[in-house]
């Protein structure tokens, strides 16, 4: 669980303050930096390799519906369904619950239910 880039906007209950990923690997790379004019700078990077949720906006939750927030996973062909996360930009990790009535394909549940 990160925070959302528009969770400023979140504040006004527009929008769901936190962005979820599945974490496929960690992984770490030693980096040289080099900026002109200054001595290269070696360093280990560290970074999350990881598949985004997202939120589903359709569907209604919260302690008023008495019903757990919703997410699936972005889409294959969308180019922001995977990608590298910091990991100091992780907030904690968080249960998700499979929605099993919704379904699968490719193998993985189509909706997740996020625990409170």
């Amino acid at each position: 669980m990160t925070l959302s880039p528009d969770a400023e906007s979140a504040q006004g209950g527009t929008s769901h303050p936190f962005r979820y990923t599945r974490i496929l690997g960690i992984f770490h790379a030693d980096v040289v930096h080099m900026v002109p004019g200054f001595p290269p700078l070696f360093k280990m990077m560290e970074f999350l390799w990881v598949r985004w949720f997202e939120y589903d906006y359709q569907w209604k939750a919260g302690l008023k519906q008495q019903q757990l927030h919703h997410l699936r996973f972005t889409q294959e062909g969308d180019h922001h369904a995977y990608g590298f996360l910091d990991p100091d930009d992780v907030i904690h990790g968080t249960h998700l619950i499979p929605a099993f009535t919704q379904g699968q394909s490719n193998g993985d549940y189509n909706y997740f239910y996020i625990n409170m």
